[in-house]
């Protein structure tokens, strides 16, 4: 890859429900979002490119930001998105919707996934009045990042795009932290 570009973002809107569906996605798995691509590294990112891929290089470490958009928006109130026990990482550029984050690294040709993560999903628990509906709206949010991830590297021609299995994210994180291996398994090896 000779050159990405700078910060900009992709939107799919609700009437794109169906192509969501025709694509193989489950219906149930969608909701309108919009996702950014920031040039930064995210939370952890220049530890995990060292340890995850040798870079050792800030400038190649990208941030792919979800954020809900549209009716499912407005199911929630602005607040929540705001609340620093919930949205740990505080990812959230200052707009409401937060989801998801992704941290990825550009070597070349070559695109390597990081972490991806969700406070909102992860940390849905602390919120209980919304905990059902969190889940139920986006707790399959690995397919829409996922897939966000990918039209980054289709944008940037990228030849290689490397994702961590759920093995090696988990040998990644830190050992105090309680690791629950099947959200590992569910966003490493599920949305692949």
């Amino acid at each position: 890859m000779t050159s990405v570009s700078r910060s900009h973002f992709r939107e799919i809107t609700e009437d794109r429900v169906e192509e969501f569906f025709h694509k193989g996605y489950k219906k149930r798995y969608f909701f309108p979002h919009r996702i950014y691509y920031v040039p930064r590294p995210g939370p952890d990112a220049l530890r995990l490119a060292h340890r995850m891929c040798g870079m050792f290089v800030p400038d190649a470490l990208w941030e792919v930001l979800l954020f809900a958009r549209g009716s499912v928006l407005h199911q929630f109130p602005d607040d929540l998105f705001f609340d620093d026990d919930l949205i740990w990482h505080q990812q959230q550029l200052g707009k409401p919707g937060h989801v998801a984050y992704a941290c990825l690294g550009v070597r070349g040709e070559d695109l390597y996934g990081l972490n991806y993560v969700s406070d909102l999903v992860q940390r849905q628990s602390r919120v209980s009045a919304h905990r059902s509906r969190i889940e139920n709206r986006f707790g399959e949010w690995y397919y829409v990042l996922f897939n966000g991830m990918v039209n980054f590297a289709l944008e940037n021609n990228v030849k290689h795009f490397y994702s961590p299995i759920a093995d090696f994210a988990i040998a990644q994180t830190d050992p105090s932290r309680t690791v629950r291996r099947e959200l590992f398994e569910r966003v490493y090896d599920g949305a692949v």
